[in-house]
């Protein structure tokens, strides 16, 4: 959609009024703020409290689904009831219990085979920063102006495109390298919604590009955009972080 519309606190009520209501959240640029590099982030105390009161009121139906390995969300989410998807959806904490999908072995290989070089690319870019999450990799690149940032793509494009098994895709600040087959935030969404009833409706929030996989999974639920990426499949939209916060208090306010 072109033109999504914003969203209310009275809106969310009406959608979730008499349905059970699933509380799906992307985390950089969704629940926090963006920052130069991922390690630089802020969580603000009050934000915690919030997710810890709706997983209170939805025991079960609350995740957060980021493309950060799930290592790095335990550490930014000490909320143990929570249930934590990492890697776009190839690691997991439900429960208590993490769980892992089986990685394609040629994947394995060809992540190994990169590594190194765009280990050696981000340490050689002043500005830039790799993410190695085992799984996958953010290549971040706020710190480019879009002439560097232009050059610093053919040079990832070069080092991954002999690799078929391996994937470019683009994301807020960074490019995401990752396996062709592995598995996306709509395949999070959907086995998350796997055992929910037919009338569940599922509230999904996320910024980036690989939100929309999550967007397009639900289909009629409640999609919103954060932050003024268009074009979008989400139905409505909150203008930064810090709106979604304030949805959330007030959500969680009674």
């Amino acid at each position: 959609m072109s033109s999504p519309e914003l969203l209310t606190p009275d809106l969310v009520r009406r959608f979730t009024a008499s349905h059970l209501a699933y509380w799906l959240f992307d985390w950089d640029g969704t629940l926090v703020d963006l920052a130069p590099r991922p390690d630089a982030i802020k969580v603000p105390p009050a934000l915690l409290d919030h997710l810890r009161r709706l997983e209170k009121s939805h025991p079960g139906r609350v995740a957060v689904i980021s493309g950060r390995s799930l290592d790095d969300l335990e550490t930014w989410i000490p909320l143990p009831r929570l249930i934590l998807v990492g890697n776009h959806g190839a690691e997991w904490r439900v429960e208590g219990q993490r769980r892992h999908a089986p990685q394609d072995p040629g994947a394995a290989a060809a992540l190994d085979a990169v590594r190194t070089p765009l280990h050696d690319l981000a340490r050689s870019l002043p500005g830039t920063a790799l993410e190695d999450k085992g799984w996958t990799f953010s290549f971040h690149v706020r710190g480019l102006g879009a002439e560097e940032r232009e050059t610093c793509r053919t040079v990832i494009q070069a080092i991954v495109g002999p690799h078929p098994a391996l994937c470019i895709r683009p994301a807020d600040g960074c490019w995401e390298i990752r396996p062709v087959l592995g598995p996306t935030k709509g395949d999070a969404v959907k086995r998350l919604l796997s055992n929910a009833p037919a009338s569940a409706v599922p509230c999904v929030f996320g910024d980036d590009w690989t939100d929309e996989d999550a967007f397009e999974a639900v289909g009629t639920g409640l999609t919103v955009v954060v932050g003024n990426r268009r074009p979008t499949r989400a139905r409505y939209h909150l203008p930064t972080p810090r709106h979604v916060r304030a949805l959330l208090q007030n959500l969680t306010a009674y």
